[in-house]
């Protein structure tokens, strides 16, 4: 990746296929950038692991904030190593119930897992959960909708203040940076009682990126408003 873009790019595919790794792991939208790879170079990708033998694991535990995204799923006939991993509980919004699934066309290696995994993995109110939410076309479609509104309002907002810069991400939060040295941005939000996520712990990263999660309209103008106050008129 280049410094500051956050994507693969074409360098991905030459060290694959100079290093053939066993798995390559993406995140498509990735977590905390909120970005999505260029397709054509995700084909690639696919591509290119499937030449070399390569498991392609994909993380796609956001991508149902994406309507008009279907994922690599519909092409997991075309390659065995190809492992997807959906989660309910980012889209739906139930992070207690812990609720997700693996994906594969590979049966040797769905059966190992079958075999290794605890016996327990889900309760019953995340069984219940799965079976009606997935039918709730209502509620997805008034998601999506109040997304693209308050991301594109909110990405708006953000750019118009001073010592920020900022990720156009296609998940449920936006990925910046505090450009003002020194500058602990999630404390001094933390006075005006909103937390926002620092990425500090992931690697890479410093601590001047955050990732803001974004909520309703009148929470996306309280974040604005003490942002307004803490890099503007502090």
């Amino acid at each position: 990746m280049k410094p500051g873009v956050f994507n693969p790019d074409e360098r991905l595919l030459q060290v694959l296929a100079e290093r053939q790794p066993d798995c390559l792991f993406l995140a498509t939208p990735n977590n905390p950038t909120g970005l999505m790879p260029d397709p054509a170079l995700l084909q690639a990708i696919l591509a290119c692991c499937r030449q070399h033998n390569i498991a392609l694991i994909v993380d796609e535990a956001f991508i149902d904030f994406l309507p008009d995204a279907p994922g690599l799923i519909p092409q997991m006939a075309e390659y065995s190593r190809l492992y997807i991993l959906r989660s309910l509980t980012k889209f739906f919004a139930i992070p207690g119930l812990r609720l997700g699934y693996l994906v594969s066309s590979d049966r040797a290696a769905l059966q190992q897992m079958k075999q290794l995994r605890e016996p327990w993995t889900i309760n019953a109110y995340a069984a219940l959960a799965g079976e009606v939410i997935l039918d709730d076309r209502d509620y997805i479609q008034q998601t999506h909708q109040w997304l693209a509104e308050q991301r594109a309002w909110l990405f708006n907002a953000l750019a118009t203040l001073p010592h920020l810069r900022i990720w156009p991400g296609a998940a449920n939060y936006i990925f910046l940076r505090c450009l003002r040295p020194g500058y602990d941005l999630q404390q001094a939000l933390l006075q005006h009682r909103i937390l926002i996520r620092h990425c500090a712990n992931y690697p890479g990263l410093s601590a001047d990126y955050y990732r803001v999660a974004i909520k309703s309209e009148a929470a996306n103008r309280k974040l604005i408003a003490a942002l307004q106050q803490v890099l503007v008129e502090d």
